[in-house]
């Protein structure tokens, strides 16, 4: 939280929050560990090719430099055969490393990494090793490994989390474009578009929950590669689209483009109204509800509806004129709602009446209906409908 108060600059959002700060950065945790659950479902966490021993990562990360992973992985193999310790490696002619490297690209730049990283942990551990890194902090970790050559924070955590179990949280390529798109505190303001992954690397090292970053990382990777690609990303075969705020601006672009009947739904509930006349080609322009775990079902239903059009609230609080002022100068072809109809049921009228003496015109819920006949007069819709029980 003091992360966030403490930078409104990246979190427009959060000074004009006040006291739903904290509730808005919980939104955004709840946000990703969904996101983590569903990934973890899709692809099952898996094994990147990532080594358990430090060294063995280290080499592995410089030779995964800009290089695809076929190619580094079959680098680092030859690398483990050739040489039966790390320290034969820097006991050996240059040329020669450099020769093993080539098929996998950078080799001048990639052999040069090798040789001062490595010639660094001998000169500090008397061997090519790490193991005695082991019980440093996470910061003494970080900063030692970030004094490596080409090892920046990015690398220096993948070593940390991988061989040290550290829960520290790398931001490749693939995760930062995955986390951009889905844009997980997009509530708070924090846009991610435009930043490469460095700039991603520090902002989301604080914005990460520790006990998630491991299976966020992994399988962002995995996500990425396979269907949130940087080129023709496979929007429609993705299960986290409902989530993405890149496919939502996309789909409410697609949607305004055609010519649809449109509607607004009064009481909207989780969205079952809405769904109906959706799938019967209408456009959603205006959702109200008061209950906001129903709105986030509608909002993760509905992605025709943009963000400031869902609304959470009373509708007894929603000024006159606020309606058309709402939808804009959209025409509106159907009103839709449902107000609440637990007072006219008459099942739960006989129930209640019995136990607890209930009185249908003491319900103020019972008189809510008027509600959509002024939105009716306000909105001048073509069509009007109200869905209730026959006890009304």
């Amino acid at each position: 939280m003091r992360h966030v108060e403490e930078n409104p600059d990246i979190f427009p959002a959060a000074a004009r929050s006040g006291d739903q700060l904290s509730a808005l950065i919980d939104e955004g945790i709840s946000f990703l560990r969904e996101i983590a659950r569903i990934l973890a479902v899709l692809h099952g966490s898996p094994d990147l090719g990532n080594k358990t021993d430090p060294t063995d990562e280290l080499v592995y990360i410089i030779l995964a430099r800009k290089t695809r992973e076929s190619a580094y992985q079959q680098t680092y193999d030859v690398l483990k055969r050739t040489f039966a310790r790390w320290d034969d490696l820097i006991d050996s002619p240059r040329e020669k490393v450099e020769k093993l490297v080539f098929s996998g690209g950078l080799s001048e730049k990639k052999t040069t990494s090798l040789f001062g990283a490595l010639g660094k942990l001998r000169e500090t551990f008397g061997s090519c090793t790490l193991e005695p890194a082991r019980s440093w902090s996470d910061e003494e970790l970080e900063r030692f490994l970030r004094e490596l050559p080409e090892i920046e924070r990015k690398s220096a955590y993948c070593i940390m989390m991988y061989a040290f179990g550290r829960k520290v949280f790398p931001v490749d390529t693939h995760g930062g474009r995955v986390l951009t798109r889905l844009s997980p505190y997009r509530r708070l303001g924090l846009s991610l578009d435009g930043m490469d992954h460095k700039r991603l690397q520090k902002l989301l090292v604080d914005l990460i929950p520790p006990n998630l970053r491991y299976f966020l990382h992994v399988n962002l990777i995995q996500h990425g590669r396979t269907i949130c690609r940087s080129i023709n990303p496979l929007c429609g075969q993705c299960d986290l689209r409902n989530f993405c705020a890149h496919y939502r601006r996309q789909e409410l672009a697609r949607i305004e483009s055609l010519d649809m009947p449109t509607a607004v739904d009064l009481f909207s509930g989780a969205g079952g109204l809405s769904e109906g006349f959706t799938r019967a080609g209408f456009r959603i322009l205006l959702a109200i509800d008061q209950d906001p775990e129903s709105m986030k079902t509608y909002r993760l239903n509905h992605q025709q509806v943009p963000d400031d059009r869902m609304i959470v609230g009373d509708i007894r609080d929603i000024k006159a004129g606020s309606l058309r002022k709402l939808v804009g100068r959209k025409r509106i072809d159907v009103l839709v709602g449902a107000p609440p109809c637990q007072g006219y049921s008459s099942a739960g009228f006989r129930s209640k009446k019995t136990h607890i003496g209930y009185r249908p015109d003491e319900d103020e819920r019972n008189f809510l209906f008027e509600y959509m006949v002024r939105a009716a007069a306000e909105l001048k819709p073509k069509l009007f409908l109200m869905e209730n029980v026959p006890g009304m």
